[in-house]
């Protein structure tokens, strides 16, 4: 009666370690995973930065250029001038293009990344098995 006892408690204590355990590895899990969404967020509006700033010289150079060709239109240069034109179509579509879709292949792609590193993923349950076994 007695072993019994002692071995359904002994029962019962492993149980709640493990509970307590389960209980500590998701809130490990839930921080990661906010950690994960705060870093993706950053990129994500570095990436936007470093567009708009793209964005912004290109448009400097066009305005540079324009200004250049009035200057070779005026002097007599129209070759030059032409040549100029070329440049700046080319310049204005780079800028149109960087304005319509410089970010949605990153963010598909950073949305994608967060999903698989997510804790409890199996990709990532997968790789961290591997780690630990090497070390």
């Amino acid at each position: 009666m007695a072993a019994e006892r002692a071995k359904k408690e002994a029962a019962e204590k492993e149980q709640e370690v493990m509970k307590q355990k389960l209980q500590e590895q998701q809130q490990q899990m839930e921080a990661q995973k906010k950690s994960l969404e705060e870093n993706i967020l950053q990129l994500k509006e570095k990436m936007e930065k470093e567009r708009e700033n793209i964005i912004k010289e290109q448009t400097m150079m066009l305005e540079h250029k324009l200004k250049v060709q009035e200057d070779l239109l005026n002097e007599g240069f129209k070759k030059k001038a032409d040549e100029m034109n070329a440049e700046i179509s080319n310049l204005k579509n780079m800028i149109n293009n960087a304005k319509k879709d410089a970010s949605h292949w990153i963010e598909k792609a950073l949305d994608v990344f967060s999903v698989m590193c997510l804790p409890g993923n199996p990709i990532v349950r997968g790789i961290e098995s591997l780690i630990r076994k090497k070390k």
